[in-house]
């Protein structure tokens, strides 16, 4: 006979381990044995509050009690006890819990605790900072007047797969001297981020592609949080392959924050790993995996970068655009990350190629803006800097009307217009290349392709002062990117400071020697420089 179901009112305790992955990839003997130990204190806790300790499975448990002062007393005794048990332990091996805790209707089968109120107390989970605890309204409205425990309100929240925002409190241990000392979410100094490339599980090298646009597309979902600087993917991937620590790279990035991860591909499934790490302490801020087919990869980046918004600075989640987007072809999605690096090396042979690639993900997929709009990039780019044909550029307005067709809010596709319409091929049409690139920057505020196009076609048109100040933001997300300097030189000429144009274009040719942009403009430079040899 099946089990009896019983229905009630509870206070619901989900908590988990931060980076426990991590921490089980490192030392798996020693991560099992720490985790065994804290389950049966765990259990104790649950019980010496009155609470019942309904699963603990890995590095989740689940536990529900009679009320919610009951759980939170609970849950703030678990992360004291916890914080003696990391003194003395080295910060990579240090464990720490991050609770979620709500009030709700939970449904009883045998064993186990069912329903959406125990999906909300998750979900509240893994917004928790580690060491953390956030809790419902619900919850706040029962323990808000608890001695000992002040209280932080983070407004709203989305939830994947909750229909109604749930406001959310952050509960703060309050110390003796009656001084709440809030942590600050990892950027408070500043809301920003670098994004590195993905490792690469896979045996087979020529996945490696893979790894580095899942960096890149979560880069492009982060770029649309107004408010959030990221950095860009020339300076956050010139880390790629180095040694180099979490300190040193947010230092020399100048970012409050990192992000980190893996990519597992076999066949249609892809196990995917995140974490975000705090620069100033040190610590994971938050971490997950995701086991998911590839054709799920948007939901995923859109998911791990809702996630990182909220750690970050959490009020940025409602003043951004987190868009669906992509397409449903696995092929089609391949091939538009594999055109990528090859757009961006800017030779002949790469960009053909690359229009191949697109050609056939468009084809694979007619719907998909995205490839549209990189087509269009890739079609203006080979009539620019390779051979003027001018049926590149009419195929190139072709592409992108596609795009804009398929998704008026684009961004790509904007971005692309704005490319196309400020080449001879169009005749330098500077006031609308400058409306196309605005409508891209209203849409994805931090793409910093579109404030340095941008700032390239103000600085033509005489608004230098313009100008200059995108370039004061495309040169902190990406300091010694090429393109970037050799607009800072266009800018220094316009503006008669010839030698500090002088110098701007020799940071840009020792920067990237064999740039196309950098060799395409540095002539013209030199010409106003006379700089003839």
């Amino acid at each position: 006979m099946p089990a009896e179901v019983e229905r009630r009112l509870a206070a619901i305790l989900s908590a988990d381990v931060v980076g426990y992955s991590r921490l089980m990839a490192e030392d798996e003997a020693t991560t099992v044995r720490t985790v065994s130990a804290y389950r049966d204190q765990v259990g104790e806790q649950v019980r010496d509050h009155g609470g019942h300790l309904v699963d603990f499975t890995g590095d989740n448990f689940l536990a529900e009690f009679a009320t919610a002062t009951a759980a939170l007393a609970c849950a703030l005794e678990i992360h004291r006890t916890v914080a003696e048990r990391n003194n003395g332990l080295p910060a990579e091996r240090r464990m720490e819990f991050r609770v979620g805790v709500h009030v709700g209707e939970i449904r009883i089968e045998g064993e186990r605790i069912y329903g959406s109120d125990v999906n909300i107390a998750a979900r509240l989970e893994g917004l928790a900072e580690p060491g953390g605890i956030c809790l419902s309204a619900g919850v706040y409205d029962q323990v808000r007047r608890l001695p000992g425990v002040a209280f932080e309100d983070l407004g709203e929240q989305l939830f994947k797969n909750i229909p109604d925002p749930v406001r959310v409190f952050r509960a703060l241990a309050q110390p003796a001297d009656g001084i709440v000392r809030v942590p600050p979410a990892a950027g408070e100094r500043e809301a920003s981020v670098a994004v590195l490339p993905f490792v690469s599980m896979s045996s087979d090298p020529d996945q490696e592609y893979f790894g580095d646009g899942m960096a890149d597309e979560l880069i492009n979902a982060l770029t649309r949080i107004e408010g959030l600087r990221v950095i860009a993917r020339t300076s956050a991937f010139s880390f790629k392959g180095t040694q180099a620590d979490i300190a040193t790279i947010g230092e020399r990035l100048g970012v409050a924050a990192v992000v980190e991860g893996s990519v597992r591909r076999s066949g249609d499934r892809l196990r995917i790993t995140a974490q975000l790490i705090d620069v100033a302490g040190g610590h994971h801020l938050w971490s997950d995996s995701y086991e998911r087919r590839l054709t799920d990869v948007f939901e995923i980046q859109d998911e791990i970068a809702a996630t990182i918004v909220r750690m970050i600075r959490p009020k940025l989640v409602h003043e951004g655009r987190l868009v669906p987007r992509g397409t449903e072809s696995a092929e089609a999605y391949e091939l538009y990350l594999r055109s990528n690096e090859r757009i961006m090396r800017l030779e002949r042979w790469e960009l053909r190629t690359a229009i191949e690639m697109l050609r056939d993900a468009t084809e694979l997929d007619p719907d998909y803006a995205d490839a549209w709009a990189r087509l269009g990039m890739a079609y203006t780019a080979m009539g620019f800097a390779i051979d003027g044909d001018p049926r590149w550029y009419a195929q190139a307005e072709e592409a992108i009307a596609r795009a804009l067709a398929l998704d008026p809010n684009c961004a790509e596709a904007h971005q692309a217009h704005g490319r196309l319409l400020f080449t001879p091929g169009r005749g330098f049409q500077n006031r609308e290349a400058l409306c196309a690139l605005e409508k891209a920057l209203e849409l994805q505020p931090g793409s910093h392709d579109s404030r340095y196009w941008h700032s390239i076609i103000l600085s033509h048109v005489g608004l230098l002062e313009e100008a200059r100040e995108d370039l004061s933001e495309v040169r902190a997300a990406q300091p010694e990117d090429p393109m970037g300097l050799t607009a800072e030189a266009f800018v220094a000429f316009f503006q008669g400071r010839f030698e500090e144009a002088r110098e701007w274009l020799d940071r840009s040719l020792l920067a990237a020697p064999t740039h196309q942009y950098v060799l395409i403009n540095a002539p013209a430079i030199r010409l106003y420089l006379d700089d003839l040899d």
